[in-house]
């Protein structure tokens, strides 16, 4: 039965296209899926093979975008120039041949790989956020210019919300008021079934389908998982319930802001709708290599085990991501949180080691 396809995708189908304002939609069952679909289609558009991505981005883990997302600060090359390292074994060199890595919020850097590659380059890919940095919003500025840039080029323009979906009600386009051609959405999108979207412009997506850009998968709109998005989106990730999560994250990223100043505990905090993360240093994060360079990776830990302990799990578990504030949390939860953190921020100002970054690459 999870194999058929029924009549509800078309109700899904229409939620999605008013939400998130979008012309068509392909549903399959996992971010990784969204995103490779999502290059295939741009390069079956266009007829070009190369993409472009970002330094420290991750868009899942297929060959042509498992490269240089998180390499150490020597691996990572050139700041205006990075390199295009894989991200671990098994990951053909063949597959760098078509894959450009670029700085993130840095136009220069774009614009000097499609003027020398720019009628081979077919797509852009970027999360609008960096969500594997910690949290690094891309700045209105730079999008608008990669905007300009791909409609100069005749590139496709692909944002990866496969976070950032379920973070505002509308998702990224709604924030910085730049349209792309395809957006990827996940995750939160179905309330945590198996469920993803790729969402597009019209004359994009109708080239897809029988005789032209194959997009198979024997899970592809199934049932429950096209229920529990319907579900997800009208009636849980609503926008009342969405705004409420925003101004629960902004009371609780103000009252920790506000602590570790009293500590005199050098701090950046970022967020983006109802998500945040902290800098463990006064310097400002914008890209990959600020967050190698500036972060203080020991401080970080020490938050997040000092938190744990007090019986809260302040973030994902890793100095790379972002907390969350969902829908089930209440003002209660808010303020328990921010009482813990009181009792952690003075062990902040220890002697803590840096620590090194041992995941990356």
């Amino acid at each position: 039965m999870l194999g058929f396809e029924y009549d509800n995708i078309y109700r899904l189908a229409e939620i999605i296209i008013e939400r998130f304002n979008v012309d068509m939609v392909r549903f399959q069952s996992t971010g990784l899926e969204s995103t490779l679909h999502a290059i295939r289609i741009a390069r079956g558009y266009t007829g070009r093979n190369k993409i472009i991505k970002f330094l420290g981005h991750y868009h899942g883990s297929h060959d042509y975008v498992l490269v240089a997302t998180k390499p150490n600060l020597y691996a990572a090359g050139h700041y205006r120039y990075p390199s295009k390292k894989p991200s671990g074994p098994g990951i053909p060199y063949t597959a760098l041949d078509d894959t450009l890595v670029a700085q993130f919020n840095d136009l220069e850097s774009v614009e000097n790989l499609l003027s020398l590659y720019n009628d081979e380059v077919a797509a852009i890919i970027l999360e609008p956020v960096a969500m594997n940095m910690g949290l690094v919003p891309a700045s209105r500025e730079f999008m608008k210019g990669l905007r300009r840039l791909c409609d100069e080029y005749g590139v496709v323009l692909i944002f990866d919300e496969v976070k950032t979906s379920g973070k505002l009600y509308g998702g990224a386009e709604e924030y910085y008021g730049v349209k792309p051609d395809i957006k990827t959405m996940a995750k939160a999108i179905a309330g945590g079934y198996p469920l993803s979207v790729i969402a597009g412009k019209k004359e994009i997506m109708e080239e897809v389908g029988p005789g032209k850009i194959p997009h198979a998968g024997t899970f592809n709109s199934n049932p429950l998982s096209v229920e529990a998005g319907i579900i997800t989106l009208t009636e849980i990730l609503t926008r009342e319930g969405i705004d409420r999560t925003i101004k629960y994250n902004m009371e609780l990223s103000k009252a920790i802001d506000d602590i570790l100043s009293d500590e005199g505990i050098p701090h950046n905090i970022k967020l983006f709708g109802n998500s945040g993360t902290i800098f463990f240093t006064d310097r400002e994060v914008v890209n990959w290599h600020d967050f190698l360079r500036y972060n203080h990776i020991g401080m970080w830990w020490a938050y997040f085990i000092g938190m744990m302990n007090r019986g809260v799990v302040p973030t994902a578990p890793g100095y790379d991501e972002q907390w969350t504030v969902s829908v089930q949390h209440t003002e209660e939860d808010i303020e328990y949180t921010i009482d813990k953190f009181k009792d952690v921020a003075p062990i902040l100002r220890e002697d803590i080691p840096r620590m090194k970054i041992i995941e990356a690459f």
